[in-house]
């Protein structure tokens, strides 16, 4: 089966929330534990702010059929914001607090990698390097970033998280979930 990737800006809205709903989907088959699945408000909150960085993947069949099994999620988020994950994480106590800025800056962007999750069937596949890599592409892509941050809730998230060369900074908590938060200044 091929996986093919489509982007939640080049869409026109009655299509947008199709793939708005294929990204839930694909995240709840990515994670097991409730409090680790993107909840729809947010998901559409932070799509609606910044669309450009969304993108879905998915498995094409021979009868092209299509199953949506990953997605990749990032935005900018303010120096504040960063800086709260970077030097004091403990502080945060719901991803709710990470939101998105509606625009990169010309000056320096700070950027949250809001998730890059596949089915656990397809880890370490040929399919989730090429979404890993396609990843690392949009977001080495990006003008004038001052710091990345993560929030990982698995053993494949930290590995990601460190691929891009961030480092543990400490713990926060998401509706009483600990929770991993790696960040680095560039």
């Amino acid at each position: 089966m091929e996986l093919a990737v489509q982007t939640v800006a080049d869409l026109p809205l009655e299509t947008s929330d199709r793939l708005l709903r294929d990204a839930l989907a694909a995240d709840w088959g990515c994670y097991t534990k409730p409090e680790d699945r993107a909840d729809f408000d947010r998901l559409s909150r932070m799509i609606e702010a910044f669309p450009s960085g969304f993108r879905v993947y998915y498995l094409t069949s021979p009868d092209n059929s299509r199953k949506p099994v990953g997605y990749t999620g990032w935005y900018p988020i303010s120096a504040e914001v960063f800086a709260k994950l970077h030097d004091t994480p403990q502080q945060i106590t719901h991803r709710g607090q990470i939101s998105a800025l509606s625009a990169l800056s010309a000056e320096k962007n700070y950027i949250y990698l809001f998730n890059y999750s596949i089915v656990p069937e397809l880890h370490k596949t040929e399919q989730s390097r090429t979404m890993v890599k396609n990843y690392a592409a949009e977001i080495n892509a990006v003008p004038n970033i001052g710091g990345i941050a993560a929030v990982t809730v698995s053993p494949q998230g930290k590995s990601v998280a460190e691929k891009f060369g961030l480092t543990y900074r400490g713990q926060m908590t998401h509706d009483g979930d600990i929770e991993d938060v790696y960040a680095a200044y560039f």
